[in-house]
């Protein structure tokens, strides 16, 4: 009698075993299946994306000429035009934030990095991080001139290092390009680049060479 239960017992344990691996392996295809739908969903919400702003940027082509400059400020999309600079040289227009204004509307700007740093300082199984902000934060250019400068500011991290520690700092810039504009409802456009060096120097060299056309 011994011998049939525990057979019956071992078999109730196979049959467990093997439900549960079943169970498993099946919300395992059902998270692959619903994983490939919303990967499917999203390319095919990124191309419907990337064709209207086509269409768009056509439209703006066809009435204002050749788009010699367009950069995005939207980070995660990309595709919505009203996320782009877009400069069109032969008829004398930017676009800035769905807005369109005339290279004469252009008055002055100012480059601003309110940058962050932080400090990892390492020694013999410790590490110690601090964060600071810049104080003088750099700015490049005038609100009214247009005229180029800098003004560079030191950082408020606190650096205790030993004779044993090393130390790094990372520096995080964090650009915003301020435009003065001819309009009495909106002067400034704030336009916020984020840590791209790159596009930060291209849009202040842009509304720089603008300024300095306007003046001619």
């Amino acid at each position: 009698m011994n011998g049939i239960i525990q057979i019956v017992l071992i078999l109730f344990v196979f049959a467990v075993i093997f439900l549960v691996r079943r169970h498993d392996k099946k919300k395992e295809q059902e998270d692959e299946e619903r994983d490939r739908i919303r990967w499917r969903n999203r390319e095919q919400w990124r191309e419907k994306q990337e064709a209207e702003y086509n269409a768009q940027r056509t439209k703006l082509i066809d009435r204002l000429g050749e788009c010699v400059l367009d950069i995005d400020l939207g980070d995660y999309e990309e595709y919505d035009i009203n996320t782009h600079v877009m400069l069109f040289e032969a008829s004398r227009i930017i676009r800035i934030k769905a807005q369109e204004y005339k290279f004469s509307d252009i008055l002055g700007y100012s480059l601003v990095d309110d940058a962050t740093s932080e400090t990892i300082t390492s020694s013999t199984g410790t590490a110690k991080t601090s964060t600071g902000s810049m104080l003088g934060r750099a700015v490049v250019g005038g609100m009214l001139t247009g005229g180029l400068g800098a003004v560079a500011g030191a950082a408020t991290a606190k650096k205790n290092i030993s004779d044993n520690a090393t130390s790094q700092t990372t520096t995080i810039h964090k650009y915003t390009l301020y435009i003065n504009v001819n309009s009495i409802q909106e002067p400034t456009i704030a336009l916020k680049i984020g840590n791209s060096v790159s596009k930060a120097q291209k849009l202040a060299g842009v509304i720089n060479v603008i300024i300095e056309r306007n003046k001619a």
